[in-house]
């Protein structure tokens, strides 16, 4: 790879340069950002000669395809709503692409419009698919942490089956503190309107070998993480993963498939006060959007690469944070088949999706990298690399039709040293 292109510098935006600088031998790296001055500031700390910097307008076609001009790789790290754009640049370009946010809507309707996800929910296939197969280019979405390597582990434990009953994603996290605060304001680790997004919009399940959508907050559960975070009350959240997963692994035959997260009580409240309503409302003559008022007083994470050092990385970790994928299949038969006993077979990996879990890890990760803030980044980084050798697919597709066997050792090669917890289980049915 001779050249890769950062399409956005926020909060992934630096952690993504420091990345590439330290562990692949490339020619140049392009920052392009609007904010042409945030993405100086990227490339000062870094202290990287390949390192330039572009002004980039992502709603702008032409804008777009003069920053990522050159480029082999195009990584896309800015809002969703703009990724048909950043698509049909690299197409124009001749460039792979990748994302880690799949969507290109803020509809509260999925099948409101056009969009990625509703056309996967319809059985169809994703904008400009033909044009990048037909060029023999990668447009690989959805490729961060979550979606990203969650899909990845589905993928690995998928293909222990011939057919897959349903894949379970749980996301649960929790205060490491014996005293948590008792009033906490929203504080979102990305950006603030695609977080109010999940949870405001209904969720997708696929259930039954057909997608249906839930009320807000809705299947409630308490799951069982690994000791010390857990039972951890969780709920169904929007997220791609129960739609990707069934699209891109049909021949699994999947049944079911769903995303639970945790509840966040603080943004839940602003949610059912009416702050995810776009409309305007009046006060006192002025029309003022509960949506636009949040998102002017929120705080926004993108300085916390800027504000990262290596003196931070000997403080405490502030929450338990795990993620579990859950593999189920009843296809095997054992024993006389005539008496109909089957078995049920139940793969599970844990991890941590932040992938550390102690202060040891986390200063490893920011000795190696340049910062412990990689977990979105990294898996985009890899797919990057895949991309550039010929490893991954023609056309767009998910980061689940890549061989998981082969990324993750892709991953584990290029410095990281991923934990994770593998287990399988079996039961006989009478």
């Amino acid at each position: 790879m001779k050249s890769i292109a950062i399409v956005g510098c926020g909060a992934q935006g630096g952690p993504c340069a420091t990345i590439i600088s330290r562990i692949l031998d490339v020619e140049s790296i392009v920052l392009a950002d609007l904010d042409v001055a945030g993405a100086e500031a990227v490339k000062e700390k870094i202290g990287d000669k390949r390192i330039s910097v572009k002004k980039l307008d992502a709603s702008d076609l032409d804008s777009v395809r003069e920053a990522i001009r050159g480029a082999d790789v195009a990584i896309n790290l800015v809002n969703p709503n703009f990724n048909p754009v950043i698509m049909e640049a690299c197409l124009a370009e001749g460039c792979h692409y990748v994302d880690t946010s799949i969507g290109d809507t803020m509809d509260l309707d999925l099948n409101a419009s056009d969009n990625i996800l509703s056309r996967m929910m319809h059985g169809r296939d994703p904008r400009f698919h033909a044009e990048f197969k037909e060029k023999g280019l990668s447009c690989m979405i959805g490729c961060g942490a979550s979606p990203g390597l969650t899909n990845v582990f589905a993928r690995y434990l998928s293909d222990k089956y011939d057919t897959v009953d349903s894949v379970k994603i749980r996301f649960g996290k929790r205060s490491r503190s014996n005293a948590p605060k008792v009033i906490a304001a929203w504080l979102p680790t990305w950006s603030p309107e695609r977080a109010l997004w999940g949870y405001a919009i209904r969720p997708v399940v696929f259930t039954g070998g057909k997608f249906e959508t839930f009320d807000i907050y809705s299947g409630y559960e308490e799951f069982l993480f690994p000791e010390p975070t857990g039972i951890i009350p969780l709920v169904y959240h929007q997220h791609p993963e129960q739609i990707t997963i069934p699209y891109y692994l049909k021949a699994k035959k999947i049944q079911y498939c769903d995303f639970k997260y945790t509840i966040d009580r603080e943004l839940g409240t602003l949610i059912l006060m009416g702050f995810g309503d776009k409309a305007p409302v009046d006060v006192k003559g002025a029309k003022v959007s509960p949506h636009e008022l949040l998102m002017k007083i929120v705080r926004r994470p993108s300085g916390n690469f800027m504000d990262e050092s290596a003196a931070m990385q000997e403080a405490d970790i502030p929450i338990h944070m795990d993620a579990s994928v859950i593999v189920e299949s009843g296809s095997g038969k054992i024993g006389d088949e005539a008496v109909g006993r089957r078995v049920r077979s139940v793969s599970r990996i844990d991890y941590h999706p932040t992938l550390y879990n102690s202060v040891e890890e986390r200063k490893a990760l920011f000795e190696t990298f340049g910062s412990s803030q990689i977990h979105v980044a990294l898996p985009a980084v890899i797919t990057a690399i895949l991309c550039s050798a010929g490893k991954a697919p023609s056309g767009v597709a998910g980061i689940e039709c890549i061989d998981p066997v082969l990324f993750l050792e892709t991953l584990q090669s290029h410095g990281l040293k991923l934990n994770y917890t593998e287990s399988h289980s079996e039961s006989v049915l009478l």
